[in-house]
């Protein structure tokens, strides 16, 4: 059953991402993504794929990504299967609250300088 989590998601993820491709964008230029004939759309997967495979660093960063996530899923089964699902709980929890502080701290320090950083 656990494979089909997996693949219920993709599927529904495919689905928004073919809809969303097509609708368009009235929120505002910053928030949209333009097409090549200059056309505001909420999504543009074609861009996306364009911009990874002209840039190494990004196309690195999207794998290492994936990486991390299929590490963090193998290593919480593993601890429901010798620990318990309230240890991999805490995990997840545990999870986000670093993230979270790591992203206050980068704010704070590096937001003093470059006002980029401040969110």
């Amino acid at each position: 059953m656990v494979g089909y989590e997996g693949v219920f998601g993709l599927t529904a993820q495919l689905i928004l991402l073919l809809i969303m491709s097509f609708m368009p964008c009235s929120f505002g230029v910053d928030a949209c993504v333009i097409n090549s004939a200059g056309m505001p759309f909420i999504e543009n997967p074609s861009n996306y794929f364009r911009q990874a495979g002209e840039n190494v660093f990004l196309l690195l960063f999207c794998i290492l990504g994936v990486f991390s996530i299929a590490t963090f899923n193998v290593t919480g089964v593993t601890v429901t299967k010798y620990i318990n699902s309230l240890a991999r709980s805490i995990c997840d929890v545990t999870r986000t609250a670093i993230v979270w502080i790591v992203g206050i701290l980068v704010t704070v320090t590096a937001g003093v300088n470059k006002p980029n950083y401040k969110w």
